[in-house]
């Protein structure tokens, strides 16, 4: 068992924050880390998962649907909610914490050794492949932090690629424009490898596809359940068990994702962390199928500085929503005044209550049939935790991990 100390060590350990005109336009230097990592090639199946929204989720699924048939299945998601060792999944379980103690140290002395500086997602990305080279998992689900072809998960050459929505987002990092980012998440297609693709817009569509026919692969779109063609993919391959009537198991849905909670008094409540258009889309089918397509609506929005917010929020420009713009926790969270002088909504009333617990403590009092928390995962987790869905251990782990990943001191480790 890990103690406090030995927790916050590995963490920062694992934190290394990087500027924008630091973000990598190769994958060399994680190269160099999985070989300073003693990171082998050997005979592992990867799965990866890139695109706007929902990759997570689909990511979670797919690595249960696979588990479900009787094979090891490692899952690395990203980013975390409260934990950062949500992020390291085998088998539906978490990485422990004196295993998660173990690599991080691993993979810091292997930084130390190389002359150029190692993000914080190069270094989880070199713990999760040890942890899973360790417990010889033989199929692993990789989900892309941001883009895809230098992205530290392209390391590792992978049976299947597939594409969630792709949509105008970290333009910043990504080159400016929606064809920039749809080239960078393109870069996950394999010579002669297979993909699947959710549909995308023309510019998408044939962005993807120009890729494929460069490099050879086998690109497929659907509109049905990426989860299932992936799957129907993986076992006509022959890289499933053979099960002709598979078990139909339910897998849990993740954490601040579409997640009810149904208070002893008050309005029910709905925490999801989309801040994406087509997160919006997916949310307000949700909120309809709840309450109807009438029903009355308290919408607590707040979001990072870099995300596309006026995009989110037009979604639900339509008079059953009340939105109230409040503050994501963090320093990259946006200004609610900033935002709302920025999106002009027609239909929707609007407010500003820059303190989430006021704004939540509002909204509960109400007399709106549903009260949801959206636009960002921090302000889900925000959420959870003033809900008092964490027990004490997991809390005070929550409040570790934001110490290190947040505030004055994950600034302070920001390079010039």
């Amino acid at each position: 068992m890990s103690s406090p100390a030995s927790l916050q060590r590995a963490l920062e350990q694992l934190c290394q924050p990087v500027r924008r005109h630091n973000y990598p336009l190769s994958l060399a230097s994680m190269r160099a880390l999985a070989a300073s990592s003693g990171l082998a090639r050997r005979d592992v199946q990867a799965i990866v998962v890139t695109g706007s929204s929902g990759k997570s989720s689909l990511s979670h699924c797919l690595a249960g649907l696979v588990r479900a048939t009787g094979l090891d299945c490692g899952c690395y998601l990203s980013p975390h909610l409260h934990s950062f060792r949500e992020r390291f999944l085998l088998n539906g379980v978490r990485i422990d914490p004196a295993t998660f103690c173990e690599g991080a140290a691993l993979v810091a002395r292997a930084a130390e050794k190389l002359p150029e500086t190692v993000s914080t997602f190069e270094r989880s990305t070199a713990l999760a492949l040890w942890w899973f080279q360790q417990r010889s998992a033989p199929l692993v689900v990789l989900e892309t932090g941001i883009g895809g072809r230098f992205d530290a998960v392209n390391v590792v050459d992978n049976c299947l690629a597939l594409f969630t929505c792709i949509e105008e987002e970290h333009t910043e990092w990504l080159g400016g424009d929606l064809a920039s980012v749809a080239w960078h998440k393109a870069g996950i297609l394999r010579r002669g490898g297979h993909a699947i693709s959710a549909p995308q817009t023309p510019e998408v569509r044939a962005i993807l596809q120009a890729e494929a026919k460069r490099v050879g692969a086998r690109l497929r779109f659907t509109d049905q359940d990426l989860t299932h063609v992936a799957m129907v993919n993986l076992a006509e391959r022959g890289l499933l068990p053979h099960n002709p009537d598979p078990p139909k198991v339910p897998v849990p849905a993740l954490p601040g994702r579409l997640e009810l909670v149904s208070p002893p008094c008050g309005p029910r409540l709905l925490i999801d962390g989309g801040h994406t258009a087509e997160a919006g889309w997916v949310l307000r089918a949700f909120i309809e199928r709840e309450t109807g397509p009438r029903g009355r609506v308290r919408l607590i929005a707040g979001f990072l500085a870099d995300k596309k917010a006026c995009a989110w929020l037009k979604v639900f420009d339509d008079p059953r929503f009340h939105i109230t713009l409040t503050r994501a926790p963090g320093h990259r969270s946006a200004v609610p005044r900033k935002v709302h002088a920025a999106c002009r909504l027609d239909k929707a009333r609007i407010d500003l209550q820059p303190d989430f617990g006021n704004a939540l403590r509002l909204a509960r009092q109400s007399d709106a049939q549903l009260v949801v928390v959206s636009g960002s995962l921090r302000l889900a987790a925000q959420a959870r935790e003033s809900l008092g869905l964490l027990s004490d251990e997991e809390l005070a782990e929550a409040r570790l991990t934001a110490q290190v990943f947040g505030g004055d001191a994950y600034l302070s480790r920001l390079p010039d």
